[in-house]
């Protein structure tokens, strides 16, 4: 399903739109800079010049792993901050992104991988128990995608975000991709591959209240 872009009205700026994550993220960050945007349960709080700083500092990281304008990231974190940080790189980037649900395993995940040409995965070291990164080892050495190991728990309790950062300048901001997603997202199928896929050219789309 492919769902085009509609621009979403910043109320404290009138007559302005933003169409993507990172242009939200700018925004307020231009707006109410010192404001917190984030918290999590293990005492980290973001604000939202933090959150706009550390998706930058992220952005050059993944530029710096070889992440390009042609590149499909996917992502299987657990929610954290990291998870929205990444999120917000990608946006500012431009590149396709592609989240999946903590709890699929190899046979579902590497079908993912595979489905959307997927470049590089980032998941947790473990979570809940299970080697998230094991898996991933496997399937990035069968299907040629570079995995990153996001520890959120370890960056904690250092006082810091568990992702690549980079200090190189970022490109200009991209521009619109035409027909190609943005987003890509699996439902949970009830067999051994997921359910539908769900494409969208932008995150933001308003819905009713």
């Amino acid at each position: 399903m492919t769902s085009a872009a509609s621009p979403i009205p910043d109320s404290t700026a009138p007559g302005l739109a933003a169409t993507t994550l990172w242009q939200l993220v700018q925004r307020r960050a231009d707006t109410t800079p010192d404001a917190p945007l984030l918290l999590d349960d293990l005492g980290r709080t973001l604000t939202a010049a933090g959150m706009r700083d550390a998706a930058a500092a992220t952005a050059a990281g993944l530029l710096d792993l070889g992440v390009g304008n042609d590149s499909v990231v996917s992502w299987q974190l657990p929610t954290s901050l990291e998870a929205v940080v990444l999120a917000v790189a990608c946006a500012r980037l431009g590149v396709s992104q592609n989240p999946i649900v903590p709890t699929l395993r190899e046979r579902e995940v590497s079908y993912i991988v595979e489905q959307v040409g997927t470049t590089l995965l980032a998941v947790p070291p473990t979570w809940r128990g299970f080697d998230h990164q094991a898996m991933a080892t496997a399937i990035g050495a069968a299907q040629s995608a570079r995995i990153v190991a996001v520890d959120h728990r370890a960056a904690a309790a250092a006082g810091g975000l568990g992702l690549p950062t980079g200090v190189g300048p970022l490109p200009p901001l991209p521009l619109p991709r035409g027909s190609r997603p943005l987003w890509g997202s699996r439902s949970a199928g009830s067999t051994t591959r997921p359910g539908p896929r769900q494409r969208r050219r932008a995150c933001c789309t308003p819905t009713p209240r």
